[in-house]
């Protein structure tokens, strides 16, 4: 069984909760099921963190690191890494 947790590199720690607090390890960070659910999470929170298309970066936007989704199998070993875009909602 696979494990999708995410990693906030601003902080080198793992994100209990979306916009939550911080835990050091990724047994008591939030497991996700699938992948596409860690990635919208992640993709949310990365919002804030990058300078979206057409903007200069500013107090709101900056480019700042963003969360990335770590991918665990069952005995505890990290398989793989998953970058997150941010998701931009666009009207």
């Amino acid at each position: 069984m696979k494990n999708f947790v995410l990693f906030d590199a601003m902080s080198n720690n793992y994100v209990s909760k979306a916009f939550g607090k911080s835990v050091p390890n990724w047994v008591d960070a939030k497991q996700y099921k699938y992948l596409r659910n860690a990635r919208n999470a992640a993709g949310l929170m990365n919002i804030c963190r990058n300078v979206p298309t057409g903007l200069l970066p500013s107090h709101k936007y900056q480019n700042l690191p963003n969360v990335e989704v770590h991918e665990y199998d069952a005995a505890g070993n990290l398989v793989q890494l998953h970058l997150a875009p941010p998701n931009y909602i666009y009207l």
